[in-house]
C-alpha cells in the first residue's frame, strides 16, 4: 500500500510537470491577440536517397561481347549513371589495350561501343533516369587479337569507373 501510494504521487507530479510544459507544433504561436485571419505554416518534407546498381561482367572472350546494365535506378531529376573504363592492368596506346600471357606474350585489341573504339576514360555506358525507367543495358564488343604470335592464355583486367552526374 505505501508503494501504491508513493507510485501514485510520482504519476500525478508527472503530470501536473507535464501539463505546465509548453508544446507548440506551429511555426508560429497562434493567440488571441493575432490578427485574423488566425493561421499557422508549418514546412513539410520527404527525402529519397538515390539508388541504382550497376553490373558489369566478370570476365568476356575476346572477339564477344559484354552487357553492362543498371537497374532499381532511383536518381534526382536530371542525373545521369556514367560508367567509364578508367583503366587497364596492361599497356594502352591510344584505343589499343594489350593482353599478356605469364610468359609476357603479347598482343593488342580493341574495346568498342557501336562502332567507335574506347580509349581510356572514355564513357562506356551511360544510363539517363527519366523517373520511369529503372533499367537499361548496352554492350561493348572486344575484339579478337591478329598479332598473338605465341600459343596461351592472354590476359587483360579493365577497371571501370562508375559516377552519377
Amino acid at each position: 500500500m505505501k508503494h501504491t501510494k508513493r507510485l501514485l504521487a510520482a504519476v500525478m507530479a508527472l503530470t501536473m510537470v507535464s501539463a505546465i510544459a509548453p508544446m507548440s507544433a506551429f511555426a508560429t504561436d497562434i493567440t488571441q491577440d493575432t490578427p485574423a485571419p488566425k493561421e499557422g505554416t508549418m514546412n513539410v518534407t520527404y527525402s529519397v536517397n538515390p539508388t541504382y546498381t550497376v553490373t558489369i561482367p566478370a570476365s568476356v572472350e575476346l572477339g564477344g561481347t559484354a552487357t553492362l546494365s543498371t537497374s532499381n535506378v532511383n536518381l534526382a531529376t536530371g542525373k545521369k549513371i556514367l560508367v567509364k573504363l578508367t583503366a587497364a592492368a596492361n599497356t594502352v596506346t591510344g584505343t589499343n589495350f594489350t593482353v599478356k600471357t605469364a610468359d609476357a606474350a603479347t598482343a593488342t585489341y580493341q574495346v568498342k561501343k557501336g562502332d567507335t573504339a574506347l580509349a581510356l576514360n572514355d564513357t562506356a555506358f551511360e544510363f539517363a533516369y527519366d523517373g520511369t525507367t529503372k533499367t537499361g543495358s548496352g554492350s561493348l564488343s572486344f575484339t579478337e587479337p591478329t598479332d598473338a604470335k605465341f600459343a596461351g592464355t592472354y590476359t587483360d583486367q579493365l577497371t571501370f569507373t562508375i559516377s552519377v552526374e
